[in-house]
């Protein structure tokens, strides 16, 4: 079985909190993860459509109605657009993580502007490349 895997930015694992339209909304892991979820989904369909079962397994939530909750924190600060369709799953419009962060102005810690390229070579545990330890 071939395993999939999504990007997780920095910039929102470290949210705990965000300010949308003058109100602040925490902001759980649960959320995060699905945001990140749906975001992998995303990348190659306009709409994505997994049914809330679905997000449940893929997330590891603990039943449709936490993945209910995170879907509207998650539209309400506009990071997704639910788009309901009776009988069937929602679809879903995903924000990208920079039209998330397009107003705002501030730049992000230098860890988070570095890239690191690598010859498809992953350096053996314990060494150093470049200045990173692994």
């Amino acid at each position: 079985m071939k395993e999939l895997f999504f990007k997780a930015y920095r910039r929102v694992l470290r949210l705990t909190t965000v300010e949308h339209n003058g109100e602040t909304f925490k902001l759980s892991a649960d959320e995060k993860n699905v945001y990140f979820y749906l975001a992998s989904l995303s990348t190659s369909f306009e709409q994505v459509r997994p049914s809330l079962a679905n997000i449940v397994q893929e997330c590891g939530l603990s039943s449709e109605q936490v993945a209910r909750r995170c879907t509207q924190k998650l539209a309400a600060i506009e990071w997704i657009s639910i788009v309901e369709r009776k009988g069937s799953p929602n679809a879903y419009l995903v924000k990208s993580v920079s039209d998330i962060f397009q107003d705002d102005e501030t730049t992000p810690p230098p860890d988070e502007q570095a890239t690191i390229e690598y010859d498809n070579e992953i350096p053996p545990l314990g060494e150093e490349s470049e200045g990173i330890p692994f």
